[in-house]
């Protein structure tokens, strides 16, 4: 019962982890180029095991924030202005944009289509 919940709540840290350290990252305390503090450091300021910073490491590694080198520690790369909510808040934010785009007509792909097809059923003879 308990291995269980520590699953679900593990998962739950991981996040909080990579959320905070992605606010972070966004909001210049660790600009591109900086180091990060050691995993130690990190799971005692965020009251986790090693092995969850270890796993929020790697979320970031994924996403191409930061890399890692054994010694070295881990640097940021990249830091994305966007909103630190959610990587999901964010897709679908672009999904909604680029689907009211092509609604409007106004991406390359689909204006041409869009805008001729009323232009030819009010062309045709009747």
């Amino acid at each position: 019962m308990t291995n269980g919940r520590s699953g679900a709540d593990g998962g739950e840290r991981v996040f909080r982890v990579v959320e905070d350290l992605r606010t972070r990252m966004a909001g210049g305390d660790f600009p591109p180029g900086a180091l990060l503090p050691a995993q130690r450091q990190l799971a005692e300021d965020y009251a986790v095991s090693r092995d969850t910073v270890q796993k929020a490491l790697g979320q970031l590694r994924q996403e191409g924030r930061v890399v890692s080198r054994q010694g070295s520690g881990t640097r940021v790369v990249k830091a994305r202005q966007v909103q630190p909510d959610t990587a999901r808040a964010a897709v679908e934010g672009r999904q909604t944009a680029r689907l009211q785009k092509e609604l409007l007509g106004t991406t390359h792909r689909h204006s041409s289509s869009l805008r001729a097809g009323p232009a030819c059923r009010g062309s045709g003879t009747a």
